[in-house]
């Protein structure tokens, strides 16, 4: 009787002790979810997703032609529109006018402007300052690699006979990027780099998604990430907490050594080896095309601290690389950790791209670049 009135006791307990802790759960999600919110706009996200956005047989995907409608972002909403050659920018004729030099800029969503209108991008910001026959040219396509970019130049951006060609290089992303056939749910081109430095596209033509989710169904991941996926998309805790995690080294190591964090390197010599191929083949065509080449390295936020030396150690490689090969290499982050103690905010809180103020400033230091390096004349 003694026994069952215990186990009565420590039962009735260990459920007050659950119940408080998901009462406890259910009140900070409450509170995550009406006044701090940290999940993106899900219905946005579909409505974008198809709306600015189609299939393309080489590049994966691409810019959908004459698309146009409101484009919803955790901390902002923006008009789009795709003009009909399928570039979020004004309609440019593929023949250059007489007396004008071409500036095209290749990327992915910092130079789609994600989060901004068109007129605060840095593209049209640095188009303002330039002299009246200069023309900016903005061909980002959200999600991109260095190996889409590529393939875009090949095919598009050539058509413009530009006189620079601006590559806008995320070192938090472009190194995955260009190291996987599918990126964001999507199936994309591949380049393989051989031993002997030479590149080989593969994965053409692109599956489309359907064909390729087939493919997903018969390889599964295990529950465990499943789970994780689950809960990064419909829990604000969760989403803040490993953000907390994920920014502090100790409490990182801390959960990969147990495991319940990935352990894996950012930061992998073949993945820079192939896309210093990567930009070195932009270079030359380019080149053979009788332009120049610009890298500008776009970061997410500076207080990064996890990636941080990884980044550091891609930007450094950039710079030899372009020293090596006579290219420009502009980084923003010395000017932006100058402007961290301002208040001004240069990124969005949620999702870590440019604000109009942060586009405004990355406009500046690619203008004084272009000055200093006699690419272009006050």
């Amino acid at each position: 009787m003694r026994i069952n009135t215990k186990l009565r006791e420590s039962l009735i307990n260990t459920t007050l002790v659950i119940v408080s802790i998901l009462v406890g759960l259910l009140l900070i999600e409450s509170y995550f979810a009406v006044f701090n919110p940290q999940l993106p706009v899900q219905t946005a996200n579909k409505e974008n997703e198809f709306k600015f956005f189609e299939y393309d047989s080489l590049l994966g995907w691409k810019n959908k032609p004459n698309a146009e409608g409101i484009f919803v972002m955790p901390d902002s909403t923006t008009l789009v529109k795709i003009n009909s050659k399928g570039l979020r920018d004004k309609e440019y004729d593929y023949n250059k006018p007489e007396g004008i030099k071409r500036i095209i800029v290749l990327g992915d969503s910092f130079t789609w402007g994600y989060g901004v209108e068109a007129k605060d991008r840095f593209t049209e910001i640095l188009n303002n300052k330039l002299p009246d026959n200069y023309e900016v040219i903005n061909m980002g396509v959200s999600g991109y690699g260095t190996d889409q970019e590529l393939l875009t130049l090949e095919r598009e951006g050539l058509k413009y006979n530009p006189d620079l060609v601006v590559v806008g290089f995320h070192p938090g992303t472009d190194l995955d990027d260009n190291t996987n056939a599918i990126r964001y749910s999507y199936p994309k081109p591949l380049f393989v780099l051989s031993e002997n430095n030479t590149l080989s596209l593969t994965n053409i033509p692109v599956p489309n998604k359907d064909d390729w989710t087939r493919r997903l169904e018969e390889d599964k991941g295990s529950w465990f990430a499943a789970l994780k996926t689950f809960l990064s998309e419909h829990f604000h805790t969760y989403v803040f907490f490993s953000r907390v995690i994920d920014s502090n080294p100790t409490l990182s190591k801390l959960f990969q050594s147990i495991g319940l964090m990935e352990k894996q390197p950012f930061y992998k010599q073949y993945s820079w080896d192939l896309t210093e191929s990567l930009l070195g083949e932009i270079n030359t065509v380019s080149k053979n095309n009788g332009a120049r080449t610009i890298i500008f390295i776009i970061r997410y936020q500076y207080t990064d601290i996890r990636l941080n030396d990884a980044m550091d150690k891609i930007a450094t490689n950039l710079f030899d690389f372009g020293k090596r090969n006579d290219i420009a290499v502009v980084d923003y982050l010395p000017t932006f950790i100058k402007y961290a103690g301002t208040g001004e905010q240069l990124y969005f809180k949620h999702d870590g791209h440019l604000t109009a103020t942060g586009n405004k400033l990355a406009a500046e230091l690619i203008y004084d670049n272009l000055v200093e390096d006699g690419l272009i004349s006050r």
